[in-house]
């Protein structure tokens, strides 16, 4: 083997590491996180939450009767993919690859995991019909990149405009007469909806993808679906008016006591579907919400905490 210059070697560090022109378009200034284990004797959740790298990633285990392993899933297949797209953050830094290929290479990745996941769960007693969803962002160069499996969501919330849009579809199973419910009920029907598509599933999987441009107005929520008891618009009052420690806080009380949700049970009720409050009230419950700028609150919090 031949001798490097340490020319080159510091030449690559520093543009590997100190390429300003990469440090300046990613202002990684303000990102809020929760994972609560709650009524479950695990907390099968999972997230990484990567400011320096842009790389955000949150993954729910399954669990329950028909599941174990859950836990052991949604680690292996968030430390993967965050080890990935930190290689590929480096490729691009170098110009190894380009930005339209990003989207293929995460994509390609999960389905990767998933099935080495598939094919080996059968044979492993501690993976045995393992399963996890995962819902990636990774921000590079002022664009969100967006990769959604499962019943988690993703969220874009404009604080200029004082919205919030759910970006992502869960992967779930809806009856036929679906479209026949008020939007709260189908809210609640979408709680309970058996998953179609989550790792391990099967040898392919449906990936969703997604592209945002950003700006400083726009935030991205992140959630398992033991958040999926807060609506909407409960979610944009939170964010809005209370200041960082307190969004966490009233968002846990929120899901575990939600107002807007309850109606939709009360009515389905009435009609004959019996489904239960509390097993969703007691899930485990992360999110990550990231703001593109460092003033998160939309009258004006610093976002410093």
């Amino acid at each position: 083997m031949g001798i490097i210059n340490e020319s080159v070697i510091t030449k690559f560090r520093k543009k590997l590491f100190n390429n300003k022109k990469v440090s300046d378009v990613h202002k990684y200034k303000t990102v809020i996180s929760c994972s609560r284990k709650e009524g479950r004797e695990e907390n099968q959740d999972y997230k990484i939450v990567d400011q320096k790298n842009g790389i955000f990633i949150i993954s729910d285990g399954m669990g329950g009767r028909m599941h174990n392993g859950g836990g052991i899933c949604s680690r292996i297949t968030s430390n993967t993919l965050h080890f990935e797209i930190k290689d590929l953050r480096n490729e691009l830094i170098l110009g190894l690859t380009k930005k339209d290929k990003i989207t293929k290479r995460i994509k390609a990745k999960i389905n990767y995991i998933n099935q080495i996941f598939y094919h080996s769960k059968k044979e492993v007693g501690e993976i045995r019909n393992c399963g996890a969803t995962v819902d990636v962002l990774f921000v590079y160069d002022g664009i969100a990149y967006i990769s959604h499996v499962g019943d988690s969501s993703v969220s874009l919330i404009n604080k200029k405009e004082n919205s919030i849009e759910k970006i992502t579809d869960e992967h779930i199973g809806y009856p036929d007469n679906f479209n026949s419910f008020s939007p709260i009920e189908k809210e609640v029907i979408t709680l309970h909806g058996g998953l179609t598509s989550y790792v391990s599933k099967g040898d392919e999987i449906i990936i969703d993808t997604y592209q945002e441009n950003l700006s400083d107005d726009k935030l991205i929520l992140m959630m398992t679906d033991g958040f999926h008891t807060v609506t909407q618009e409960e979610i944009l009052k939170i964010i809005g008016t209370t200041n960082q420690e307190d969004v966490r806080e009233n968002m846990l009380a929120k899901a575990r006591n939600p107002d807007e949700i309850r109606k939709g049970y009360d009515k389905l009720k009435i009609k004959g579907y019996n489904f239960d409050l509390n097993k969703k009230t007691g899930d485990n419950k992360s999110f990550i919400l990231y703001c593109h700028s460092g003033n998160l609150l939309f009258g004006g919090y610093d976002g410093k905490k």
